[in-house]
């Protein structure tokens, strides 16, 4: 949609109806309150209702269109002084443009809850469409106003109504890189795997079209299909390497094996599962279990039998208190409904699926459905997420892991390098338990066990070292330097460009508190005991990191130009 300026009429300037129609529309567009109400004043019988532009906007159109909400009510003031009828007033209100719009498509789009209420007040259609079959869903989805979205579905609007083309909102938020709107309508219900009527477009082809990695990654956490085809026969990816998206290409591949095992750019199947839980347990455990039913009998330094026990039995605790402990899920206690955080929050801090505020460091995380206080990542080998609850725990059962798979290294090495009594015949296994397992050797078997079982470690040292290694060296780095995995190397940027943002509509008083701690967090930032004792035990007691931070939240208004409008044209 291009800028509406145009001439109020094709009528001569001469007439003096004309004129003064023309002068009040080019005061509206140029948002001149003061002018305005002098001019209604020297007007007082105009009859404004009637006043359109070339392109059939009404005075109402251009006032909602700018998001003058005291304009608006200006011009209800003036109609009701002239004791225009109900009936003639509702007509005005849901007048519509050239191409359809009524005044609250424009409202949608602004996200002014207050005016739209205000609208509403005066019988505005919100079932409205234009002549796309656009809703104010669709609308407000392109203006990128969850808060709009938000509201319309309180009155029952449906968020994934097609257009006359088959486009749904959620086509529209992703064609346009709208990212909060795609982010809320995916939660909300909106499939992302419906193509439209005219070209069998997903709204995963039309994210990878606009170039928004973040608004693909979203899609594909919520199940949208990479491998439907367009009405030309093309995948998401093949639309992403024409346009030479390496990174949304790489997304659609996602074949990252390592990275995706370290959890430092984790796979985007979101299903959680005990799989890879019990995968680990039996694994490990069963590995321990069979070097010290095969190999313990023939150390010879007990100092050895009793670190590998003291290793396992660490892991063991660890694991599980890494596992059944509750990493920080922060709760909504006043229990309020995403339209009300909506409207006193800035979209980016609310979570759509819990309902909540985010504080900071936090993260939602989408294999355990909960946002998750200082959030790290989450780890498929405990089967739960690492925050601020069981971060040291978790550091603690990564560390006696690696320590236990050396110490399995080593008896394979002993073993190889004959340093373990294999001829001691008067310590035997406990395979002589169980005389089904016995040979006619004996001596034979226990040999093959052995051989077997250090073989197993061998192959456990070559397969696991290295990523416990790389995983080792990140999590105890982010000890040190008092960060998370998912602020060092998360997709999704961290909260403090909001919060900054945040900050410029504090008072005084808090500004000046918000510069000491953020001089007080740089001065603790060197001191890197600091951050492991904050990362371990303080974070999850740290009231920055929990709910009630946010209970007077601000919010922060997106800044839009006067005349910015939706390109209704392009799809």
């Amino acid at each position: 949609m291009t800028s509406p300026h145009r001439a109020a009429s094709s009528k001569s300037s001469s007439d003096p109806k004309v004129t003064a129609d023309a002068h009040l529309i080019s005061l509206l567009y140029a948002n001149k309150m003061e002018k305005i109400h002098d001019f209604l004043d020297k007007n007082v019988e105009m009859d404004i209702i009637s006043i359109k532009d070339a392109r059939q906007y009404t005075l109402l159109h251009i006032a909602c269109l700018n998001n003058q909400i005291n304009i608006v009510k200006l011009l209800f003031n003036h109609v009701r002084y002239l004791k225009v009828p109900g009936q003639a007033i509702t007509e005005w209100i849901n007048a519509k443009t050239d191409e359809g719009f009524t005044a609250l498509h424009f409202t949608s789009f602004k996200g002014n809850i207050e005016l739209i209420k205000l609208l509403e007040q005066y019988n505005a259609n919100i079932h409205a469409e234009n002549s796309q079959g656009l809703t104010v869903i669709h609308i407000a989805a392109q203006g990128d106003q969850p808060v709009s979205i938000a509201y319309f579905r309180s009155k029952g609007l449906d968020v994934d109504v097609p257009d006359v083309k088959g486009s749904t909102p959620l086509h529209w938020a992703c064609f346009l890189g709208m990212e909060n709107s795609a982010a809320y309508l995916v939660t909300l219900g909106c499939s992302p795997n419906v193509p439209d009527k005219e070209s069998g477009l997903t709204p995963l082809h039309l994210a990878v079209i606009s170039g928004n990695p973040r608004i693909v990654r979203k899609l594909l956490i919520k199940g949208a299909n990479k491998n439907i085809r367009n009405k030309e026969g093309k995948l998401p990816i093949d639309l992403a390497i024409e346009n030479e998206y390496d990174n949304i290409t790489q997304l659609l591949q996602n074949k990252n094996w390592l990275l995706s095992c370290l959890n430092i750019k984790p796979a985007l199947d979101k299903k959680k599962s005990r799989f890879s839980l019990f995968l680990f347990f039996f694994l490990f455990f069963g590995l321990a279990a069979l070097n010290i039913f095969s190999i313990f009998p023939y150390v010879e330094r007990v100092e050895w039998v009793a670190a590998f026990g003291a290793l396992v039995g660490l892991t063991f605790i660890f694991f599980l208190r890494s596992w059944l402990t509750n990493p920080g899920h922060i709760k909504n206690p006043n229990k309020e409904d995403l339209l009300n955080l909506l409207l006193n929050n800035d979209p980016h801090l609310v979570c759509p699926e819990c309902a909540i505020v985010k504080p900071q460091r936090s993260k939602h995380c989408e294999y355990c459905n909960a946002c998750i206080s200082v959030y790290d990542h989450h780890c498929p080998w405990i089967n739960n997420c690492v925050g601020a609850r069981n971060h040291g725990r978790f550091v603690v059962f990564t560390v006696t892991t690696l320590f236990t798979i050396i110490f399995l290294f080593a008896f394979a090495v002993m073993h190889f390098t004959y340093e373990l009594s294999w001829n001691n015949t008067d310590v035997l296994p406990v395979y002589k338990y169980f005389p089904k397992f016995q040979w006619n050797d004996q001596a034979q078997m226990m040999f093959i066990c052995k051989q077997v079982t250090c073989l197993i470690n061998l192959f456990a040292f070559l397969m696991f070292t290295i990523p416990l290694i790389a995983l080792n060296y990140v999590q105890i780095y982010n000890l040190v330097a008092g960060k998370t995995t998912s602020e060092r190397f998360g997709f999704n940027a961290t909260h403090d460009n909001v919060n900054q943002t945040l900050l410029q509509s504090f008072s005084q008083d808090d500004w000046n508190s918000k510069l000491k701690e953020s001089s007080q967090s740089q001065k603790e930032k060197k001191k890197w005991y600091v951050n492991c004792r904050n990362m371990c035990c303080l974070n999850k007691e740290d009231s920055r990191y929990t709910y009630k931070v946010f209970t007077s939240p601000v919010r922060v208004e997106k800044h839009i130009t006067s005349m910015d409008s939706p390109d209704y044209s392009q799809i």
